[in-house]
This record gives structure tokens, sequence and C-alpha cells, in this order.
């Protein structure tokens, strides 16, 4: 996915559960979406729910 869009980092936005950050691509094809990662095999049983409802969260305007 990285290379075909182009995208080299992310900036982590907040920690949804331990190891399932949630954030934003910073360059490529994609520069702002958001994306919801996770690492290792521990977490909550809800954790893709959570992300998906992150992910889906209106942004707060000022």
């Amino acid at each position: 996915f990285f290379l075909r869009t182009r995208t080299t980092a992310l900036a982590p936005e907040v920690e949804i559960q331990p190891l399932l950050m949630g954030g934003r691509i910073l360059d490529g094809d994609f520069a702002g979406l958001k994306v919801a990662t996770k690492g290792g095999l521990v977490g909550e049983e809800d954790g893709v729910y959570q992300a998906v409802r992150w992910l889906q969260k209106k942004e707060e305007r000022p």
C-alpha cells in the first residue's frame, strides 16, 4: 500500500487502545487520510469496532 500510494510517513494522533493507533497519512496520494494501525496480538475484543468508530468520527472545527 505505502509503495503504490507513495506514502512515507504517518502522524499518530490517538491511542485508541494499547497497540492500536489512529493517525493520518502525511504524504503521497492519500495525504490527510485517517488511518488506524494495529500491532501485535494484544488488545480488547472490540478493537476493530473502536478503530472504525474513530475513523468515522467527524472532525471538530474550531
